[in-house]
């Protein structure tokens, strides 16, 4: 028998969960400060929302192919892509923003399996670049230094 619920829909009841959560945590901002963010929860509920009703609805048809059991193989990438930012967002304060933007970009390139040499350097310069041009130049703003620097 084909389940109803498989791993789509819990993902979408987990991120509906969440918005509420941070929509509840956003109660202690500012008045004008709470606007930008209950914008992207409303948008994550409704799309959320979204992924569950389709994926009942199609669960629900006969004709609907059943999956098999959860791929680890694919579960474990995800997983490691997980750890990945959050490494990257633990090492921001430790060394700071723009050593550490370089190093995650061309790391998790290498484990996108991105081998081109030139790709990896120009994506990882072009991006700091960018981002160095329109926060700290062109928004006058300090990105975060690190610790060691």
């Amino acid at each position: 028998m084909k389940k109803l619920f498989t791993l789509d829909a819990w993902i979408g009841v987990f991120l509906m969960l969440f918005s509420v959560w941070f929509w509840v945590l956003s109660e202690k901002f500012p008045e004008e400060a709470q606007l930008f963010p209950r914008f992207f929860l409303i948008a994550n509920f409704a799309l959320s929302a979204l992924l569950v009703f389709n994926t009942l609805r199609h669960n629900r048809r006969p004709d609907a192919e059943a999956h098999g059991p959860v791929n680890w193989k694919e579960l474990a990438l995800v997983l490691e892509a997980y750890l990945l930012i959050m490494a990257y967002i633990v090492c921001i304060s430790a060394v700071g923003f723009y050593v550490s933007t370089t190093v995650f970009l061309v790391v998790f390139m290498l484990f996108l399996n991105v081998r081109n040499p030139l790709a990896l350097v120009g994506v990882a310069a072009g991006m700091d670049a960018f981002i160095y041009l329109l926060f700290s130049v062109g928004l006058k703003l300090s990105l975060p230094a690190g610790m060691l620097f």
